[in-house]
């Protein structure tokens, strides 16, 4: 088999696994994109959980961290443009 069949079998192997994704369809977004905003939000979940962690044995740190980090997310999700703050409703 030679080099050009194998590279142009790969290349329509990757295509169509790139391609083959209804979760993709749906929300009308590509493969790329959807990586990159994925690994982004699963990043900033983990700085969140590391610094809730953290919060947990020390509570005067990053005290809005998690409620901050999850209005934040709501907005990306949503696309809501103004953010309640959580700390107008406590007492």
């Amino acid at each position: 088999m030679s080099i050009d069949l194998k590279l142009d079998r790969m290349t329509n192997f990757i295509y169509n696994y790139m391609n083959s994704f209804d979760h993709l369809t749906e929300i009308k977004m590509t493969y790329c994109e959807h990586f990159i905003r994925a690994v982004g939000i699963s990043f900033t979940l983990a700085v969140a959980s590391c610094k809730n962690l953290c919060h947990a044995f020390y509570p005067d740190i990053w005290v809005n961290s998690a409620s901050t980090t999850t209005m934040e997310l709501y907005d990306t999700f949503f696309g809501v443009k103004e953010l309640k703050n959580i700390d107008d409703d406590l007492p």
